[in-house]
Parts: structure tokens; C-alpha cells; sequence
């Protein structure tokens, strides 16, 4: 299946999102890499997921927060999220902390 989303980074004004579509099996890294060239970013900070309390991440490079994190290096896009309407979050730069609201628009065959 295919998911079009919606990227939005949160509180940017004015605001700053992109529609894109993807393979709702790709695995959370290379949808890393999208968002990142995507939104024009340069990959050179740290990132992570989150949806509810839980985060996901590369437990390789990016210190474990808690029990409620988890290595996201087999996990796929549609293991967060299946349904039209739910969000996701991913956080670029935990200095800067560029949030990103990821929105699920449509899913088509």
C-alpha cells in the first residue's frame, strides 16, 4: 500500500509541511532519510520518532532515554501508524528540536 502524508514542522510560521508519498513498508531509517531530504534538512543531528510515550530510534548512536524507547532499525512505517487521521511525531535536532507533526491523509492500493 501507499500512504500520503502529510509533514508539517510544528509551531513554524508561517508554516513549512510537505505531502509525500511512501511505501507504508519502509522501515523507519529510510524514512528518516526521506523526511530529511524532503524537508531540506542535512542530517547532521540527532533524530527520533514518537507516537504516544513511546520513542524510537537508533539505539546504535542515540542514547537510550528510558524503557520507553526502542530501536526502530526493523521497524516499518505501518507498524506506527495504519489508519487515515493518526499522527506521528518526529524530532530533528535536540538542540534546535525541530518537531515535525506526520499526519496520515490517505492510503491507497
Amino acid at each position: 500500500m501507499i500512504f500520503l502524508l502529510k509533514i508539517w514542522i510544528i509551531e513554524s510560521r508561517p508554516q513549512i509541511w510537505r505531502e509525500i508519498e511512501v511505501e507504508d513498508s519502509i522501515q523507519l531509517p529510510e524514512f528518516h532519510q526521506i523526511i530529511q531530504t524532503v524537508m531540506g534538512w542535512t542530517n547532521s543531528h540527532l533524530h527520533q520518532f514518537s507516537k504516544g510515550k513511546k520513542f524510537y530510534c537508533n539505539t546504535d548512536y542515540e542514547e537510550k532515554i528510558n524503557d520507553d524507547t526502542i530501536d526502530y532499525k526493523t521497524l516499518k512505517v505501518l507498524d506506527l501508524m495504519s489508519n487515515v487521521g493518526e499522527h506521528l511525531i518526529y524530532e530533528y535536532d535536540f538542540g534546535d528540536f525541530w518537531e515535525h507533526d506526520i499526519e496520515l491523509l490517505e492510503i491507497r492500493n
